[in-house]
């Protein structure tokens, strides 16, 4: 698929292989939801999320994203201003089949107590085919070793709690769920559940 050889070659090219530290994660993610009338709002995506530290507290970072007939990629740079607050901002591309649609789309993050017992991450995107900006944010607190437990919102999804556990100490892969969603736009309620592969390599 064109759209994942061009995020790999982004990914190649923003990548330096002396980063002194790097992330890279595949996320796989359902979501159950239903309007008042019964009709089925449920979805299925897909996206990456990765970053490395370039330089100092300077690095880059991608995120790709898919679902049934959409898909949209955008990388930048990032700073970490002090060993608690990140902010980055980019821009890339978004497509939509059936319609043919094509566009720039923007984005920018901001991520709070990196690195101690709970992150705080919000992300941001809008584009030019779809104009509705699309945001997320988590917050994710790590009480004992192989489970996060935290408050996820995800428009078009709702906001609710959230627990992560890890699997195996071997390989990194999680599985997280939200039992009770509430989505202020459309007034319903949902339940999502998730299986994310996380690499990371701090030197």
């Amino acid at each position: 698929m064109k759209f994942f050889r061009l995020f790999a070659l982004l990914l190649f090219l923003a990548s330096p292989l002396e980063a002194q530290d790097w992330e890279f994660g595949l996320y796989h993610q359902r979501v159950a939801k239903s309007d008042s009338l019964g009709n089925d709002l449920g979805s299925i995506n897909n996206y990456i999320d990765t970053w490395a530290k370039v330089h100092g507290r300077t690095g880059v970072w991608g995120f790709a994203y898919q679902e049934k007939g959409y898909a949209s990629l955008v990388g930048g740079l990032y700073y970490d201003f002090t060993n608690w607050f990140e902010l980055g901002l980019g821009a890339g591309y978004e497509t939509m089949s059936g319609v043919e649609k094509k566009g720039e789309r923007y984005a920018a993050f901001l991520l709070l107590f990196s690195g101690r017992t709970c992150t705080l991450e919000a992300y941001y995107e809008r584009g030019r085919v779809v104009a509705n900006p699309w945001h997320q944010a988590d917050l994710l607190c790590r009480p004992v070793d192989g489970i996060a437990l935290g408050i996820f919102s995800q428009r078009f999804v709702g906001t609710g709690p959230r627990i992560v556990l890890t699997l195996t100490d071997k390989i990194p892969l999680q599985l997280w769920l939200s039992p009770f969603m509430y989505d202020n736009e459309t007034k319903a309620s949902s339940k999502a559940l998730g299986v994310q592969l996380v690499f990371r390599d701090k030197r």
